[in-house]
């Protein structure tokens, strides 16, 4: 997952600097938040805390993704989205099985 999330990261800065957009470089408060509040967990509850946002994360991506690979109008940005679609898929499902097997109870 982190390789296919680093190659589509440079793909789309690649894309980026193409189109003159500028990247962000930090993140943005939600998510530093975010950092900050999974950095002081520990074990089972920082599991399971990661993966419930990781679910939730790729849910609204995929949901993102789908729109702009339905878009009318052919851009890069939509190629981009159809190429990237099926591996974002691939990754809701696996953050799925994993969300699932923390929330599960210890034996």
């Amino acid at each position: 997952m982190v390789d296919d999330h680093s190659n589509a990261n440079a793909e789309l800065k690649t894309l980026a600097q193409r189109n003159g957009i500028e990247m962000p470089t930090a993140l943005d408060r939600k998510h530093q938040r975010l950092m900050d509040r999974l950095q002081k967990l520990q074990g089972g509850d920082f599991d399971r805390e990661y993966m419930e946002h990781m679910v939730r994360d790729h849910k609204h991506d995929v949901k993102a993704f789908r729109k702009e690979a339905k878009a009318k109008e052919d851009s890069p940005v939509k190629v981009f989205a159809q190429n990237t679609l099926p591996t974002l898929e691939g990754h809701l499902v696996a953050a799925e099985k994993t969300y699932d097997i923390a929330q599960a109870p210890k034996r």
